[in-house]
């Protein structure tokens, strides 16, 4: 069986008027699914670089921040012409100030939307579990910057 890693970033933004008010960034490939900006470790890549490329050249971002303390992976399987492959996915979490998105060849939209929206939108279980535990993650951050003030 074959193993791919790859690595990915989780991208959100907070909204200028409101600072508590979180936006995810999810991308469309062209099978119609919604995910995270992703791709495969290429060699002599750390895992956040990679991260960091992939989100640079599937949606355009270069002012990204990323956030210490998270880090979680997932794995799957699925088929293709090569046969049964393992894939294990580790994701960052990602701030970014930019709105504007230019998305790559591999891409046929995106969109920023709030946490509800993006769980409903994400098309595969693992996504919407990493997704709870960014956003638990960004709250924890929130709340503890509003404890300061």
């Amino acid at each position: 069986m074959r193993e791919i890693k790859s690595a990915g970033m989780i991208i959100f933004r907070r909204d200028i008027n409101d600072k508590k008010l979180i936006w995810y960034l999810l991308l469309q490939d062209s099978h119609n699914h919604w995910g995270f900006p992703k791709g495969i470790i290429e060699k002599g890549e750390t895992i956040i670089e990679t991260a960091s490329r992939e989100v640079k050249e599937e949606a355009g971002l270069d002012d990204i921040k990323v956030i210490d303390h998270f880090l979680e992976t997932i794995e799957y399987y699925y088929y293709s012409n090569k046969g049964k492959i393992h894939k294990t996915v580790t994701f960052f979490l990602g701030e970014t100030k930019s709105e504007e998105i230019k998305i790559s060849y591999e891409h046929i939209g995106f969109k920023w939307v709030n946490y509800i929206e993006a769980l409903n939108l994400l098309s595969f279980e693992n996504a919407r579990l990493i997704l709870k535990k960014a956003h638990k993650k960004i709250n924890s951050m929130i709340d503890h910057f509003f404890n300061r003030l």
